[in-house]
């Protein structure tokens, strides 16, 4: 992790005497060690006023929402500060909000938000309704908001790491293991149709021993970049299943769809050859039937592309009856 730095200003306010205790002449107030929690936290506070429907952002919190540098507190009609939450989160934020101030619960919610400035960030927000007298008009709701984009950026690329291949930038086997069970429930659910394709590089060792490992890596990029991905939809999946094997899950696809997407690939490949020899590939097509589990599928594709070798390579098979 990264060191944490100061600026003068912290150091300043660290240590500032403190003239109310003479025997410690430098020690930090409680509001000097919030500031710097603030600072290097990523912390603004808001306060809502219940009865006048308006919510004042300290300056913290007003850099997070992307409004120029102030040195006063922002006061926002609830709509505003409500408009600000992206559109996708802004429902059901709005909903566990009010339901926490109606129950004058504690709430913690995380969610995105667009700034003053366009940007997307994504914050936790935390509070709870006080009542700082008596009667609703002296009711508020105060709370805080930390600034969470770089975490959740460095969470979601940790994530893709863990579930891409590294070298063509397609799904791992894991993360495509996971797929065909999620893609399996969902055909089953909804009765629709789903079949893969099972693809192998033809002649990929000879290209290996003839040019080296590194024109080899080339190859699968760009069959990957000019082959595959040109021709499938955003809801498919494409893996790199092992060496020189790729497996395509598609969606709502029937087994004639499949061929197509198959023939398509193939058809790329022999007439781009993106290889520094002649390349071809072979596919395996399977679609997936109702009680078969995801072994017994995969066994068929399998088979399919077995059959697709012996028919002499530069094919798309059908597993065998």
């Amino acid at each position: 992790m990264e060191g944490l730095l100061l600026n003068d200003d912290s150091l300043l306010r660290l240590y500032r005497p403190a003239q109310t205790d003479p025997d410690h002449a430098y020690r930090p107030s409680a509001a000097d060690k919030l500031g710097v929690v603030q600072d290097i936290g990523r912390i603004g506070f808001w306060e809502y006023d219940l009865r006048r429907e308006r919510v004042r952002l300290d300056e913290r919190l007003q850099e997070i929402y992307g409004y120029p540098a102030s040195d006063n507190p922002l006061d926002l009609a609830i709509e505003g500060w409500r408009d600000h939450i992206h559109p996708e989160d802004r429902g059901w934020v709005y909903l566990r909000f009010w339901d926490a101030i109606h129950r004058a619960a504690a709430w913690q919610l995380q969610y995105r938000v667009i700034g003053a400035d366009y940007q997307l960030r994504h914050v936790r927000c935390a509070g709870r309704v006080i009542d700082i007298g008596p009667g609703e008009e002296h009711r508020y709701a105060i709370g805080y908001e930390e600034d969470i984009t770089d975490w959740i950026r460095t969470e979601q690329a940790l994530q893709q790491q863990a579930q891409q291949d590294g070298l063509t930038g397609t799904c791992n086997r894991r993360r495509m293991d996971a797929l065909l069970d999620q893609e399996r429930q969902r055909a089953l659910r909804y009765n629709e149709p789903l079949s893969i394709l099972l693809i192998d590089t033809d002649g990929f060792k000879q290209i290996n021993d003839t040019y080296g490992h590194e024109a080899g890596d080339l190859v699968l990029h760009e069959l990957v970049e000019s082959c595959f991905r040109p021709y499938l939809r955003t809801c498919d999946h494409l893996g790199r299943w092992g060496g020189d094997e790729f497996l395509v899950i598609l969606p709502e696809t029937t087994a004639e769809g499949a061929r197509e997407v198959a023939e398509r690939m193939r058809t790329q490949v022999e007439i781009s050859q993106p290889g520094p020899t002649a390349v071809t590939i072979s596919i395996g097509l399977a679609a997936y039937n109702p009680g078969d589990e995801v072994r017994d599928w995969l066994r068929k594709a399998d088979l399919a592309l077995y059959a697709a070798k012996r028919a002499g390579r530069n094919c798309v098979a059908d597993p065998p009856e």
